[in-house]
């Protein structure tokens, strides 16, 4: 059809526009439309006649036209139309509340669709502030913020449908908006005493506004029809102030007291809620500015402590100013023992001391404690359980002196420690993480006044490793695990970076942590390097058998994933950890080929394996090569370890110091190594990283490299994207770096394939 010759046509029962590309229908719902239409189309000027009643023109056709045809005013003095009139009746009845509204108009246009598009418009209103309409033709507003929202809302919408009336049962509602709860904090003899100002709110006000805080609701309908408002800026600093300081609403009512330690608690806070007397808050920033003190450590130590082992000196005064407990967690080799020994010396309370470590390390920490002279007998209580028992009975707790026992022998002989130490030190604190075990339960029961651990690495394998040091430094202080899990962990480990700002601010006053690239730039380079192998014939071949095992194990009940995961590890070094058959390893093929490389560029190497049982068959491939090697493990005695540890650091000619990961991972100071080779890789890289620090550490001159032999197409190389894994959770907490861990079942199947 050409353009611009629109078309209207108007049949008997229908009227057609003919457009371009379109055609349009309107059916006509009366006889008399027919005529209206018809008189539109055949219309000339611009006047209209309509023979029509003027009822159905009003109420069927009229509102139809107006939305396309301009109607002068004088149209509507002649033809007045109907008028509707809408009365809102509201009341409150059992919590909801209701609208019955009384609709006035000629009888009629009653059922007209221009009536109808008033009600229509009276209806989306309606539901535009959350009423329901009901099949009887009234309205209910039940949900609490829609109630609070309509009685605060300007009403003038509803104003022009006609009257509103609100009757005496509305005047039960009453609003209400949240307010802060202050808190009060004061010093008192030793203690923080604390006092709660709710201004005008009620507790059961307070605790509904926690409790809709929680349940992310901004309102919240009290028993006697209150609609309080809850504002978070109200509730969030109470609500966590509430839950790290171990509170219940009830207590709010009265004065309660906490320990000291809670003070750090309080530093970095900036709230409006929060209120300390003058006292604490010289308190705070004496903690805060600690780095400044004027107090120093006996004049042998300023000679030999570098600036920043002064620093930990000054932190660990500091806390034992005020009887806080606290985690010295410096990489390995920065001189967490020499730390610790300083401040001991300048300690001045005329009471014992307790070393708890390794059994290991017992004669590096009675070697340490008599090398500085510090004037006070050094102790070892070791031996049998009878001459244990005669140390620990002739223990004076009236005079300065240093008691050094292990871990084994402290949970053996915990009933015999009656009397409190001045000050107890867990080093290498990572033997306490697990909660459960017996060695964690005694150091906890040994009284103290100060409380220390020692650590490079106080979050191994999760945040309940944290929290079981700190149930050991400050019981109670991130509460019982149970609530801990709840508070901290899971929300932590769902990537809650609030929850983990939070937990920061909470334990960083508590924990000293600095690395090598922090404080030790006159350090040499540390050079890391990666090399790769793959499996090949049998080796390969009992491989995969094993990936199988792994399968079908998890089909059924997974009982011995570990198991086989460990046999997946050892094939990957070497078949001959368990399989009795002669077969080529790859990777101890390469690791003898860099071995011979190295030496003949004069290196000396510590290699370090997860399994000691693989040193007999390196130790022959060494011999046919004529390599002279030293080699340590768990069954080495401690008194051995040391003469090892010093016979290789002074005889050149020893190329190679083979050594077990959890043998050598503490305790041990190798600077006559300058390379250092990881036979396997494990989950937790910080246990790889405290072994290589035997080597990179103070007093090494030369650079050191570092080399990691991966085997191709294994779990070798799932295992080292775990590491990052897993030592991102710790740098969470202590570098402010993370990510989540977890192992399913998928994630051993990735690990596999």
């Amino acid at each position: 059809m050409p353009k611009g010759t629109e078309q209207l046509v108007c049949g008997v029962n229908n009227a057609y526009f003919i457009g371009e590309e379109q055609i349009f229908i309107y059916h006509f719902k009366k006889r008399n439309e027919a005529m209206i239409f018809n008189a539109l189309f055949k219309c000339k000027t611009n006047a209209l006649w309509i023979e029509a009643n003027e009822t159905d023109f009003i109420s069927n056709l009229l509102p139809m036209l107006k939305k396309d045809i301009v109607i002068e005013e004088s149209f509507y003095q002649k033809y007045h139309l109907p008028e509707v009139n809408i009365t809102s009746y509201f009341h409150y009845e059992e919590g909801v509340i209701i609208n019955e509204p009384k609709i006035e108009v000629e009888k009629k246009y009653k059922n007209t669709p221009y009536v109808g598009q008033i009600l229509d418009g009276y209806n989306k209103l309606l539901e535009s502030f959350g009423f329901v309409k009901e099949p009887n033709d009234f309205y209910r507003l039940t949900a609490v913020e829609d109630q609070y929202n309509f009685l605060t809302t300007d009403l003038s919408g509803l104003k022009n449908y006609g009257e509103i009336y609100f009757d005496n049962t509305m005047k039960k509602i009453k609003l209400k908006k949240s307010n802060r709860v202050h808190i009060y904090i004061s010093f008192n003899v030793g203690l923080l005493d604390f006092k709660f100002d709710g201004q005008e709110l009620t507790i059961e006000e307070i605790e509904a506004m926690l409790d809709a805080y929680h349940n992310k609701k901004r309102y919240v309908k009290l028993k006697n029809d209150v609609i309080l408002e809850v504002k978070e800026e109200d509730v969030k600093d109470l609500d966590n102030f509430l839950e790290d300081f171990n509170l219940t609403s009830e207590k709010l009512t009265s004065r309660i007291s906490k320990p000291m330690n809670y003070l750090l608690k309080l530093v970095g806070e900036d709230s409006e809620t929060i209120h300390c007397d003058e006292k604490l808050y010289h308190m705070i920033k004496q903690v805060q500015d600690y780095k400044k003190s004027d107090i120093l450590p006996e004049k042998s130590f300023i000679e030999v402590l570098r600036p920043y082992q002064v620093e930990a000196f000054k932190w660990l005064n500091m806390l034992a100013e005020f009887g806080f407990g606290g985690i010295l967690a410096d990489d390995m080799g920065l001189g967490k023992t020499l730390e610790i020994i300083s401040f001991i010396a300048k300690d001045k309370v005329e009471k014992p001391t307790l070393i708890v470590c390794p059994m290991s390390l017992v004669y590096n920490w009675e070697n340490e404690c008599k090398k500085w002279n510090l004037n006070v007998p050094v102790t070892l209580i070791i031996g049998g359980a009878q001459e244990r028992e005669e140390i620990i009975r002739s223990i004076d707790y009236k005079k300065k002196a240093i008691y050094i026992t292990s871990y084994d022998s402290l949970r053996r002989d915990i009933a015999n420690y009656k009397e409190a130490f001045r000050i107890i030190v867990a080093d290498e604190a990572q033997y306490i993480k697990n909660q459960n075990a017996l060695k964690s339960a005694a150091i906890k029961q040994v009284d103290a006044e100060l409380r220390f651990a020692l650590t490079g690495t106080p979050i191994e394998n999760g945040l309940a490793d944290l929290w079981s040091i700190f149930d050991y430094l400050m019981p109670g202080y991130l509460s019982n695990y149970h609530h801990f899990k709840t508070r901290y962990e899971a929300l932590i480990m769902e990537d809650d970076e609030e929850t983990l700002l939070q937990l920061k601010k909470r334990v960083q006053p508590f924990i000293l942590r600095r690395t090598k690239q922090d404080v030790l730039t006159e350090l040499p380079e540390k050079i890391e390097e990666v090399y790769y192998c793959k499996m090949e014939g049998k080796q390969e071949e009992l491989y995969q058998t094993y990936v199988e095992k792994i399968k079908s194990d998890l089909q059924e009940d997974g009982n011995h994933i570990l198991a086989l995961i460990t046999r997946l590890r050892q094939i990957c070094i070497s078949p001959q950890l368990f399989f009795e058959e002669e077969v080529s390893s790859a990777k101890l093929n390469l690791a003898l080929e860099l071995i011979t490389r190295a030496i003949s560029s004069n290196h000396r190497i510590l290699l370090f394996s997860q399994f000691a049982s693989i040193f007999p068959i390196l130790e022959g491939m060494l011999e046919a090569s004529g390599i002279s090697y030293s080699e340590l493990d768990g069954s080495t005695p401690a008194h051995k370890r040391i003469e090892l540890v010093d016979e290789f650091n002074m005889n050149p000619s020893i190329k190679v110091f083979m050594i077990s990961l959890k043998a050598g991972g503490t305790g041990l100071n190798l600077t006559g190594a300058d390379m250092v080779i990881h036979l396997d890789p494990w989950w937790n890289v910080s246990a790889e990283n405290q072994a290589t620090d035997r080597a990179y550490r103070i007093g090494q001159t030369k650079n050191v490299h570092v080399i990691k032999l991966v085997t191709m197409d294994s779990i070798e190389e799932k295992v080292m994207m775990l590491q990052h894994l897993k030592s991102g959770l710790a740098d969470q907490i202590l570098l402010s770096q993370g990510q989540k861990l977890s192992l399913s079942k998928e994630d051993i199947l990735e690990l596999i394939s």
